[in-house]
């Protein structure tokens, strides 16, 4: 079952939130790192990013999926901004899931196509989003600090042009 959920339900996505922004850096005993993402989720909120969970049929959740829409003047495109399954149920299915319902989402917002980014130091996730219909479409050195893989670019047309 998937549901959007509002800021004031993003509790039990927290620490998923976490591992989605800076993996293992973030010590949620430090009051610092806590308020930080507090703020980066209260911004992603405020810009207008949609929040979709996984559930099972008990109401447990397995994950969220994000969606920005950006409305252009012309034609719109969506941005996943964040896909992440709770480490327990990681390979059973959940983010293909997350990923197909977050498209679905997409298409019924009118946009023309989706992107996404994600680690270029992880192929297991660069082979997943290409799986699921995405294209490479460009690798960012550098963007998580010196000498770093950076990230890659994904993109799916939804949409004729």
């Amino acid at each position: 079952m998937f549901k959007e959920i509002s800021e004031s339900e993003f509790g039990p996505f927290f620490n998923l939130m976490a591992e989605l922004e800076v993996g293992r850096h973030f010590d949620p005993t430090n009051d610092e790192h806590v308020r930080w993402l507090s703020e980066k989720i209260r911004r992603n909120f405020a810009r207008g990013v949609r929040f979709f969970a996984a559930y099972e049929d008990d109401g447990s959740p397995r994950g969220l999926v994000s969606l920005y829409v950006d409305d252009l003047i012309a034609w719109k495109l969506g941005y996943i901004t964040h896909l992440g399954v709770f480490s327990e149920f990681r390979g059973s299915g959940y983010g293909s899931k997350l990923l197909a319902y977050a498209v679905q989402q997409a298409r019924q917002a009118g946009c023309y196509c989706l992107y996404l980014d994600t680690y270029a130091g992880n192929p297991r996730n660069i082979e997943f989003y290409a799986k699921n219909g995405f294209i490479p479409v460009a690798t960012i050195p550098d963007m998580n600090g010196p000498g770093d893989e950076g990230q890659v670019w994904f993109r799916k047309v939804l949409a004729e042009g």
